[in-house]
């Protein structure tokens, strides 16, 4: 369609730029064989005044402008030479539109990576087997992206019955695309998920009505309503219920069931809510042990460093790096050892920057 309007407009810019250039064309001969200036200057004079109005008609109708004022400009200040070049210039755009691709066709083509048919089913194939070991979303989105019909349908019914927080964002996608029969499909898988979640939720939660807090079971709906909040199926005020029920649920297990993991999951928790002076409470208790947990001193530390507490953040960094050195048991991660390691080096760089 853009291709079809600019063609009909450069038929209509030639068009004008032929009986201009014919009447300057005939101007300029009564000058050269009569030499009458005053018959150049009146049909010059005519023939900017046509262009003008036809300027006029362009800017109240909102179409383009360019090749008009063009056109006006080169008839004003060359005459029939300037008619004559802006002809030129209607006929080598036109022939060059036919040709040429569209401006957004072009970036399309220039960053377009074909993805053959072929490859994309292989994708398939292998996030199929791979699905529950792999932590790449990257072929599911190439299907959504380049897939056919068929394979989009495909990727969300594998998204929806492995389903894991990552691809939400892609099924997010998949649910605004152009074709309706995928966006339908989508829009189920996601309606599916939010269902299958809440059923989960509302039949742990009816179980309990009973159990005090300190049962075990209200673990299993913490971590319902961890993997939900965390799905990216949610708004934000719908994220920040679920972490308060969490937060709740952890806070009236821990006073009879003093167990690490569930407070390492409630001060992460303290943590999304911004509440780090409570965080760093319940951290204290853990990195005063003689075994630190990897995970517990990178929560502890970043709550340190929220809270702008450097100093301390070089004590716990060196408690944690001697215990290492002296065990010398492998019974640290090693990625988490490796970066505490790495802030050593760099934490007095950190003290002397804020203080």
């Amino acid at each position: 369609m853009e291709t079809k309007q600019i063609k009909e407009s450069q038929i209509a810019f030639a068009l004008v730029a032929s009986v201009v250039a014919i009447i300057e064309y005939i101007a300029l001969t009564r000058i050269i064989l009569k030499y009458d200036l005053l018959l150049f200057l009146n049909i010059h004079f005519l023939v900017l005044s046509g262009l003008f109005i036809w300027i006029s008609y362009f800017f109240f109708a909102k179409r383009n402008l360019r090749f008009p004022v063009l056109l006006f400009i080169m008839t004003a200040t060359t005459g029939f030479f300037g008619a004559i070049l802006c002809l030129i210039a209607s006929l080598s755009f036109s022939h060059f539109v036919k040709k040429a691709d569209s401006p957004s066709q072009w970036i399309t083509n220039l960053f377009n990576y074909e993805h053959s048919q072929d490859e994309i089913n292989e994708k398939l194939a292998y996030e199929d087997s791979n699905i529950s070991l792999s932590n790449n979303v990257k072929p599911f989105q190439d299907v959504i992206n380049f897939g056919t019909m068929a394979q989009k349908q495909i990727a969300i019914t594998k998204m929806t019955k492995h389903f894991l927080p990552k691809f939400a964002p892609t099924l997010i996608k998949a649910s605004k695309d152009n074709n309706a029969a995928v966006r339908v499909q989508a829009a189920a898988a996601l309606a599916a998920i939010e269902r299958r979640f809440m059923s989960e939720y509302m039949l742990i939660e009816k179980s309990l009505k009973d159990k005090p807090y300190h049962d075990g079971q209200w673990l299993k709906l913490a971590a319902v309503c961890e993997e939900y909040s965390l799905s990216g199926l949610l708004d934000s005020y719908s994220v920040n219920t679920m972490q308060l029920k969490i937060i709740k649920i952890y806070e009236a297990y821990l006073p009879l069931n003093n167990e690490l993991d569930v407070k390492i999951k409630l001060a992460k928790m303290y943590m999304w809510q911004n509440e780090y002076d409570k965080a760093l409470d319940l951290l204290a208790t853990i990195v005063q042990s003689d075994k630190i947990p990897s995970d517990a001193v990178l929560l502890y530390v970043e709550n340190l460093f929220y809270l702008k507490k450097f100093h301390e953040i070089r004590t716990v960094i060196k408690q944690y790096c001697d215990n290492i050195e002296q065990l010398n048991l492998g019974n640290y991660d090693d990625n988490l050892t490796d970066i505490i390691q790495s802030w050593k080096s760099k934490t007095n760089n950190i003290v002397h920057l804020y203080h």
